[in-house]
């Protein structure tokens, strides 16, 4: 089973936006799924106005809610299960 990666913007505006909020919104995803993920904080994802960004699998995502970000890990984790 491949990880999922998360890269979670660390810069100021993202940092201001809610890219902590964000972070700890994984704890409330089951083991089952956080066991699939690779996490960690990056410096710039280069779309400050349009944060809190997040790259999940090389892919940047903008303007990232709690909400969105557990629908996407889910899909995401669906698709790994075989």
């Amino acid at each position: 089973m491949n990880k999922i990666t998360l890269q979670f913007c660390g810069g100021t505006a993202c940092h201001m936006k809610g890219a902590p909020e964000l972070m700890a919104v994984l704890e409330l995803l089951p083991e089952q799924i956080t066991s699939q993920l690779h996490v960690s904080l990056t410096h710039c994802l280069e779309n400050c106005g349009a944060g809190p960004n997040v790259r999940i699998g090389g892919v940047v995502h903008s303007r990232v809610t709690p909400e969105s970000l557990i629908a996407i890990i889910k899909n995401l984790a669906a698709g790994q299960v075989k």
